[in-house]
């Protein structure tokens, strides 16, 4: 876990169902976006989501605007934690 924490800091959850999921890991690679897909779910408000992780904040942005996804670990996202160096 530290690695994906290290290298990839920025984490985003989407509702877990197969059809959304395929959809936005096509969606990041068309958009080339940086991602490394953790392989877990957590259950938040009695639904499923599944955890895609970013070493770009504007590329988890990206994803968490496109499927209406919720923020994962938020105290790593503070504008001074930003890792733009794409």
């Amino acid at each position: 876990m530290v690695e994906i924490h290290g290298n990839w800091p920025f984490q985003v959850a989407i509702p877990d169902d197969d059809e959304t999921y395929i959809e936005a890991t096509s969606f990041c690679s068309r958009k080339h976006l940086s991602l490394r897909v953790l392989g877990a779910s957590v259950m938040h408000e009695g639904t499923r989501w599944v955890v895609f992780c970013f070493t770009y904040h504007r590329d988890a942005e990206t994803l968490r605007n496109a499927f209406m996804g919720r923020w994962v670990h938020t105290h790593l996202w503070r504008p001074e934690n930003y890792r733009e160096t794409k």
